[in-house]
């Protein structure tokens, strides 16, 4: 079992305990003892939410804890608060397996944002301020950075950011509670529609053509370039389910 950290599309994957000390060294959490059922959690959400670990993998508790120089008990937290989260199912006497992703799953959500998605790109270009439009030019500019550097995790995750950044400047604070309590879903088929260098150049072509809607105060033109990009995941996620 492996587990990604900034994966470059050209790299040999880490490990589960090399990603786990990344985590622990991560200058941005506080500097006092990490909990460690917290840190188990993350690590495992982070491998659930980029598909390093796939829909239906058992994920053993004893393999777990060994991997990670832990005791089970954090293990088994993590788990707990994983099955909250939807991304793990706890399967009697064979401890959890990661939660599977239906072909209704896919449809649900890639209707929800076709509709809802496409409402806050509108709603954004209205109300964007000038440093609202700057974090989401910087949010490009990284994304272009992060596929220059073949930096896969990096650019979907601020393919996220730039999602949220036009969430949260709609205004609409209910919009932005629906799409936020579907986050780990989205994040886990954007992950599964962007599977290589050639469909992330394309992503990035739509995020270009969004932002240069916003930018130049167009909101039909941002309506209708997020309703190509969604378009798009729908139709990889598709290819890929073999629909």
């Amino acid at each position: 079992m492996t587990l990604l950290g900034a994966v470059r599309l050209d790299a040999a994957p880490r490990t589960i305990k090399d990603v786990f000390s990344m985590n622990l060294k991560n200058d941005n959490l506080p500097q006092r003892k990490p909990n460690l059922s917290v840190q188990v959690y993350q690590t495992l959400k982070k491998a659930i939410m980029d598909n390093t670990l796939k829909p239906g993998e058992p994920l053993l508790e004893r393999q777990l804890a060994e991997s990670l120089g832990v005791s089970r008990t954090p293990v088994r937290e993590a788990f707990k608060l994983l099955a909250m989260d939807g991304l793990v199912k706890l399967v009697p006497n064979r401890e959890a397996e990661v939660a599977d992703i239906s072909i209704m799953d896919v449809k649900e959500i890639i209707q929800i944002r076709s509709r809802l998605e496409t409402l806050a790109a509108r709603l954004c270009t209205d109300n964007a301020t000038p440093d609202d439009i700057g974090r989401i030019g910087d949010r490009i500019s990284a994304m272009e950075e992060s596929l220059k550097n073949s930096d896969y995790l990096g650019y979907l995750t601020n393919d996220l950011g730039m999602h949220s950044i036009i969430l949260a400047c709609s205004g609409n604070l209910r919009l932005e509670a629906i799409l936020k309590s579907l986050g780990n879903q989205i994040s886990r088929l954007t992950y599964l529609s962007v599977g290589d260098v050639e469909q992330a150049k394309e992503s990035l072509g739509h995020h270009r053509r969004i932002f240069q809607a916003i930018s130049s105060k167009d909101p039909e033109g941002a309506e209708k370039a997020m309703a190509e990009h969604i378009e798009s995941i729908r139709e990889h996620l598709y290819r890929r389910f073999g629909l």
